[in-house]
Order: C-alpha cells, then structure tokens, then sequence
C-alpha cells in the first residue's frame, strides 16, 4: 500500500487499521455490475468510482483516462495487470 509517499508491505497503515480483516460488502455485486457496465460503455480500459449507501452500492463515475495514482497505491503496472488477461 502506498501512503504519504511511503510504501507499506508488511504492516497495515496505522490511519487505516481499522479496515484489516473486514470484507468489502456488496463485493460481488460491485464485480458483476461493473463487467456489465465494461461491456456496455466498450470504451476499452476504463475505471469506476464506487461508493457504499445504506442502501447498497452506487456508482459515481466513469473515468475513460484513470489516472496512474491507483498503480502507484497498489505497487502493480497496468502492464503487469494486462499481461495476466
């Protein structure tokens, strides 16, 4: 995870401790909704912004030009992600 310019490997990030060990809800739904979505838009590689409401997840927004900010956050290259596909 990156943080403040700092890259955390082994130890979870002290401001975000309280997320370790629970399980993201709606997960699932997220995934399927937006494969659906993916297929839908076609606009090739694409992020989307979820949030989670009392009543379930909504989506915020479409980014056809996501930024290199998630790569940088989750230390994999796009082209590493894309080789696996």
């Amino acid at each position: 995870m990156y943080l403040d310019g700092k890259i955390y490997r082994k130890a979870f990030p002290e401001p975000y401790s309280g997320f370790l060990g629970n399980k993201l809800p709606y997960r699932e739904n997220i995934l399927q909704r937006s494969t659906q979505i993916q297929y839908f838009v076609n606009l090739g590689y694409l992020a989307l912004d979820w949030v989670i409401t009392e009543e379930g997840p909504k989506l915020l927004e479409i980014n056809a030009r996501a930024g290199l900010k998630i790569q940088m956050a989750l230390q994999v290259p796009l082209k590493q992600r894309l080789e696996k596909i």
